[in-house]
């Protein structure tokens, strides 16, 4: 597989990625910009501010299956008898999926601005690491219930995700690939672009200043 055709399986991704879901439902059932309301993120903590927790619930969906959706479509259309090599099929995903994760992040269809990318990365990992994806939901759940502060439960969560897929997933992915060794640096690159993207809650967090959410 040419590295052009992967290029334009993320643009793929990204253009689904950056679909704003948490955007879109707050204006079809509220008639509200959610960019204008709580936090003015378009994710599903902001929603459930907003509209509740069936929109926020169905945006977090949305936001987890644009993720997978080109994963899929590349799988179905790139791989289409189980015929490509182990390794270039995971690192081809993960770079697919994490396009999405930035399409999210800095959608082009919001002035490249968008969500944090918290739900998103979920679904990525989810689909290609699944441990990764209970252990960080785990994490989320105990800090966010014991907080009732989203932000904070949502960074450390990450964190438990992309620790266990950096110190004992990738060991075993010991494959000498340039293709191998791109996916796995772009995987960290998208764990900092989320922690870029929640600077204000980290800002927020050190002053004690965080909103807190009611479940």
């Amino acid at each position: 597989m040419s590295m052009n055709i992967l290029l334009i399986w993320c643009v793929i991704a990204y253009l689904i990625g950056s679909i704003p879901f948490g955007y879109i439902l707050v204006k079809l059932f509220l008639k509200q910009d959610v960019r204008k309301q709580g936090s003015g993120n378009i994710g599903a903590t902001n929603v459930l501010r907003t509209g509740g927790k069936k929109l926020a619930l169905a945006t977090y969906v949305l936001d987890i299956t644009k993720v997978w959706i080109p994963m899929l479509l590349f799988n179905v259309i790139m791989n289409p008898i189980n015929d490509m090599p182990s390794d270039i099929l995971l690192s081809s995903l993960m770079i697919v999926g994490g396009t999405g994760v930035i399409g999210h992040m800095y959608s082009c269809w919001l002035k490249f601005n968008g969500g944090k990318g918290v739900a998103s990365f979920t679904g990525f990992c989810a689909w290609l690491f699944p441990y990764s994806a209970i252990i960080g939901i785990f994490v989320f759940l105990i800090i966010a219930f014991s907080t009732k502060i989203v932000s904070i439960a949502s960074l450390i969560g990450i964190i438990a995700a992309g620790i266990y897929v950096i110190f004992y997933v990738f060991p075993i992915l010991d494959t000498p690939t340039q293709l191998m060794l791109v996916s796995k640096i772009f995987f960290i690159f998208i764990i900092l672009l989320i922690f870029v993207r929640h600077k204000g809650n980290i800002a927020r967090l050190m002053k004690g200043e965080e909103n807190k959410v009611k479940f």
